[in-house]
């Protein structure tokens, strides 16, 4: 992430600079921009252009492995993409000419790679990426566009979170790790995405806030929860700086619930919220759509798998259905259906 020094931070200037590195270059440039986020939005911006030249430089790669390497530094791969596709690349399929890459191809590196991993492993570490980078030639006409299936994965089981579980850690728990604790239960963000938040996306004045969704490159404008509110109205104001929480990653804030659950006695993970979360919606006769609108989710398609109802909810959605009226008179055969009359 780069830096940003707002106006007057850096050589007296009176818009934004910014400062980071691209492709492991360092870069400094004045922007016209006066707070961070458009800030980060030229540097973005700067960024591609940079990453564009190099890409006009290089001329047309031959290999998996040569696209790969463009790839990555044209969509600035996080460490997890750069660690999947350099993975790919070391076997035989990097060095297969990019216009010769087969399907079977790809699912053999699948397998070779991960030989005792689940179909979803190989889905998400070897075959989505491959295509990933496939796609990414296709689309500069280095290589005829390929369709590859993915391996079919076995149906997760059940993750919402036990009932009352939340509540429970909420009662039992104070300060910054409640008021998480609570952001999670009452709006099923994931944790990850929650931790970045700053105040300056908050508005308590209408109850809403800017959330970006990391996973789809995208910023949802949400209503908060009533309950959510008076968590953070409770923060002093000279306190609303920066983020809203302290522990820099999910990793950091693992810790703390995780003693919590001990104490307490549930075993019980963040995520779980959000699966707790879309399950009470749609329980309370809520939609897809319904959930995609209060909820950090960007598509109704990713929704389903997230819903769990309860024996209660099944039982109940059993018994909404209405038994026959028993004053029909019974005809025909004796067994209530009608016999057809001439």
């Amino acid at each position: 992430m780069p830096t940003v020094y707002l106006p007057g931070k850096r050589k007296n200037s009176r818009t934004c600079i910014v400062r980071g590195r691209i492709d492991g270059q360092q870069y400094e440039i004045v922007t016209t921009a006066t707070n961070k986020r458009g800030a980060i939005q030229e540097w973005e911006a700067f960024a591609a252009e940079v990453r564009q030249r190099e890409f006009a430089r290089r001329g047309a790669p031959k290999t998996f492995a040569a696209v790969a390497d463009i790839y990555l530094d044209a969509v600035a791969a996080s460490k997890a993409q750069r660690a999947f596709v350099t993975k790919l690349c070391s076997g035989n399929l990097g060095e297969i000419p990019i216009d010769q890459v087969r399907p079977s191809d790809i699912l053999t590196a699948a397998h070779v790679l991960y030989p005792k991993r689940k179909a979803a492993t190989k889905n998400r570490n070897a075959i989505g990426p491959a295509v990933a980078v496939l796609n990414f030639a296709a689309d500069n006409e280095w290589c005829s566009r390929t369709r590859v299936k993915k391996l079919r994965e076995e149906q997760p089981p059940p993750r919402r979170a036990p009932t009352g579980a939340a509540e429970t850690l909420i009662e039992a728990a104070d300060g910054d790790l409640r008021r998480l604790l609570v952001v999670l239960a009452r709006t099923g963000w994931r944790i990850s995405e929650t931790l970045q938040i700053t105040w300056d996306h908050v508005r308590l004045s209408d109850g809403t806030i800017d959330l970006y969704v990391p996973k789809a490159k995208k910023t949802k404008t949400l209503i908060l929860h009533p309950d959510v509110i008076v968590e953070l109205a409770a923060v002093p104001e000279q306190d609303r700086t920066g983020r809203l929480f302290p522990w820099p990653d999910r990793f950091a804030a693992y810790r703390p619930i995780r003693r919590l659950c001990r104490q307490v006695g549930i075993k019980v993970t963040p995520h779980m919220f959000r699966h707790d979360f879309a399950s009470k919606i749609h329980e309370a006769g809520y939609g897809a759509r319904d959930i995609v609108d209060v909820g950090s989710w960007t598509s109704t398609k990713s929704v389903d798998r997230y819903i769990s109802p309860t024996k209660d909810h099944q039982r109940r959605a059993l018994l909404s259905v209405a038994p026959q009226d028993e004053n029909v008179e019974e005809r025909g055969d004796g067994r209530g259906e009608d016999t057809a009359t001439g």
